[in-house]
């Protein structure tokens, strides 16, 4: 199965620092497994090439969260977070691949399965567009469609079997039987109106 990991990163002056991987790996790997081996097997090994003008703009506040604002469990993290950025830092892991995490679905959605918190800290900054914030895209070969989808649960992907992932979100922080919730917050800019965090 082809994978494709792209990361970007904001550089001055609208433009952005580009760089895409094309991966081949098995196809019942989740997509965890597959930045653990981006992550110890390839990033080490490539910089960034391409500096490219911005042309699609991607409000963040449209991206589909799988968190709703019940599932945000530190909002002093995100403040501390986007004191940082304020002073002019981004937010990366350890190994220096942007903390924010998306996959594109085979409807052409941005859906956010790693970095909730991040990306809010950045909205507290006033980012608006997604080619301000470092990121890290992961694309298969025809996108994500709703099964591979509903991996993001986990545990409870079975429970949700031919129900439409989109109507639900997942909160770790609850207790096991809680975790899958009713959809709250459509986006990821309803959850930080809800947090009422400006």
């Amino acid at each position: 199965m082809s994978w494709k990991i792209k990361i970007v990163k904001p550089h001055p002056e609208n433009q952005i620092k580009e760089k895409s991987y094309e991966l081949e790996l098995d196809n019942d790997e989740n997509i965890y497994e597959i930045i653990k081996k981006f992550e110890k097997d390839i990033l080490n090994r490539a910089g960034f090439e391409n500096v490219i003008k911005s042309i699609e703009e991607i409000k963040l506040g449209e991206i589909i969260n799988l968190h709703d604002s019940e599932g945000i469990r530190d909002i002093s993290q995100i403040k501390k977070m986007a004191e940082d950025i304020k002073s002019g830092n981004h937010i990366f892991n350890r190994s220096g691949i942007p903390n924010i995490k998306l996959i594109k679905s085979d409807k052409e959605e941005l859906v956010l399965f790693d970095g909730h918190h991040s990306i809010l800290a950045y909205m507290l900054n006033d980012k608006k567009c997604l080619n301000e914030i470092p990121h890290l895209i992961v694309e298969r070969g025809k996108r994500f469609n709703d099964e591979k989808i509903k991996e993001f649960f986990i545990e409870h992907k079975d429970k949700l079997n031919d129900k439409n992932w989109r109507e639900h979100t997942i909160n770790w922080q609850a207790c096991e039987t809680e975790q899958l919730c009713k959809r709250k917050e459509k986006n990821i800019g309803e959850v930080f109106r809800y947090l009422n965090l400006d």
